[in-house]
């Protein structure tokens, strides 16, 4: 039953690639066909196969490497080394977008609390902090570095 059931999975796998692949021979009823024409048809099947496997594996790669990208934020937010505080006049919002007429915010960063600094949202990013919280319709961002 087993082997019945991967034969079938097998042909249907196989008429879905050749419904939507371009292959060089049809045939029809009541005509003789030539094997090198079948064969043909087979290996420009395997020809597109091959090509899918290495559009997958491509994928594979990038979806491995974003993998490893979001390892290293989550380790970045669940421990961060230092924390910086930004206090905005105007929204943070405003402030992210560097609207005019938006003042640079006031930052302390925990490792020097009693150091306030003016930074603008671009000088945040500059240094490598990245943003974890926001007040909703208020004026302060929190960032992990």
């Amino acid at each position: 039953m087993k082997k019945n059931a991967m034969i079938a999975l097998g042909a249907l796998a196989f008429a879905a690639a050749a419904a939507t692949a371009a292959i060089p021979y049809t045939f029809s009823a009541g005509t003789a066909i030539k094997s090198a024409e079948v064969n043909g048809n087979f290996s420009a099947l395997q020809g597109q196969a091959d090509g899918q496997d290495g559009r997958l594996t491509k994928l594979e790669t990038q979806v491995d490497a974003q993998d490893g990208r979001l390892t290293k934020l989550e380790v970045a937010i669940a421990k961060p080394t230092d924390q910086l505080i930004c206090v905005t006049a105007s929204t943070v919002a405003a402030w992210v977008r560097a609207l005019p007429g938006a003042p640079p915010a006031n930052c302390v960063q925990g490792s020097a609390p009693t150091d306030t600094k003016q930074m603008t949202f671009a000088q945040v990013m500059q240094e490598g902090w990245l943003m974890v919280t926001v007040d909703g319709g208020g004026g302060y961002a929190l960032f992990h570095k």
